[in-house]
């Protein structure tokens, strides 16, 4: 076992991590324009408008990670961190503090905390499926009445979300979506996002005008135009299409498995793609869309098969993955979740969505007045 660090050498680890911050803070999170102008419009023009993040004292900030990491490591290692807190406030801290006051004084309407919240997904290298995409599952239905576990019954599901998702994000578009009491930027990040992999740092692409699905089936993909997934009943029938298609040749190459490696890994395999000319339109056609739809097999019964099988963390499903996007997963036995890359959004702005894809999904099947979310 190691030696717990010395205070000395606790500060200088933590100043090595702030320089990098510093350094590739110059490098750009966002590619392409902000989504929703309508909405940013409505959301910046809000009455009253939206508190800053308070920026806590610095002995306030010491105080609390000291008492928090107690219960993490042993009474020898916690003195160590006490001492270290204690020296790091009389030297360095103050000038450290300072910065952070800056940054958070810039009226710019954004977080002091915003740079290091993108740092730490972003810089990160090991991969991203499970370390940090999440799945939200959806409420099973119980009114289906075609057979449980038939192609039918997973496309007729997923064409009833889709419509409720193109409601939510025509309501996004023309800024009807009502201003939440929290910060509604992300909401502007649910859709038309990718995170591109890096060599040394991952950034975020938007496409503001895509309108395209795309739906990853038995190694393959394919895309669909708005005009088809907006309507249930076009999509359900496109989707069926899909799959009788795949039931008559080989499987496809399982390309969304990639996004599963590490980011230097993933990033230089993407770098190859983007060399042959299909490959790369290809790839922009996946990375451009408003959304992945995964269709997968049956999968288990069991809870914890059902949430191996939603992670991608099984061998049939990670190939019909794409953990650079958010994602709808719905299987053969109509069961559904939404796989969530989470760089960009978190949970509040994604479970209003859900409840908007619930809600109309229930509608169409004559069923209202349950929650989204189990």
């Amino acid at each position: 076992r190691h030696a717990p660090a010395r205070p000395a050498r606790m500060h200088r680890r933590a100043l090595r991590s702030l320089a990098t911050a510093r350094t590739m803070a110059s490098a750009p999170c966002f590619h392409g324009k902000s989504l929703s102008p309508s909405y940013m419009a409505k959301y910046a023009n809000r009455d009253p408008p939206l508190p800053p993040l308070p920026l806590p004292a610095l002995s306030q900030s010491l105080g609390s990670f000291v008492r928090h990491v107690k219960v993490l490591i042993s009474d020898a290692e916690h003195e160590d961190v006490r001492a270290a807190a204690a020296e790091l406030l009389m030297n360095e801290g103050p000038e450290l503090q300072k910065e952070l006051e800056a940054m958070a004084n810039r009226g710019d309407g954004t977080s002091f905390i915003e740079r290091y919240w993108f740092d730490a997904y972003l810089l990160g290298r090991a991969p991203i499926m499970v370390n940090e995409v999440p799945f939200i599952h959806f409420r099973n239905e119980d009114t289906a009445t075609p057979p449980e576990g038939s192609a039918h019954v997973q496309c007729d599901r997923a064409a009833r979300l889709l419509s409720g998702l193109d409601d939510f994000i025509t309501s996004l578009d023309n800024g009807s979506f009502p201003v939440p009491d929290h910060c509604a930027v992300p909401y502007t990040r649910l859709f038309r996002t990718v995170r591109i992999p890096g060599a040394e740092r991952d950034t975020i692409a938007t496409h503001e005008h895509a309108n395209h699905i795309v739906v990853m089936y038995a190694g393959s993909v394919w895309s669909m135009e708005r005009s088809v997934w907006s309507n249930a009943s076009a999509c359900r029938s496109a989707l069926e299409s899909i799959i009788r298609s795949a039931a008559t040749r080989e499987a496809g190459s399982g390309i969304g498995v990639l996004t599963s490696q590490s980011r230097d890994v993933w990033a230089a395999g993407r770098q190859r793609l983007l060399e042959h000319h299909d490959n790369a339109k290809s790839l922009e056609k996946v990375e451009s869309a408003l959304f992945v739809v995964c269709l997968d097999g049956p999968g288990g019964t069991d809870l914890s098969d059902v949430c191996r099988s939603f992670l991608g963390a099984t061998a049939e499903v990670a190939h019909d993955r794409w953990y650079d996007k958010s994602c709808l997963l719905v299987d053969r036995r109509g069961r559904a979740a939404v796989l969530m890359e989470h760089s960009v959004v978190d949970g509040m702005p994604m479970l209003a969505a859900m409840e908007c894809m619930y809600e109309k999904s229930l509608a169409l099947c004559g069923d209202t007045g349950r929650t989204a979310a189990e």
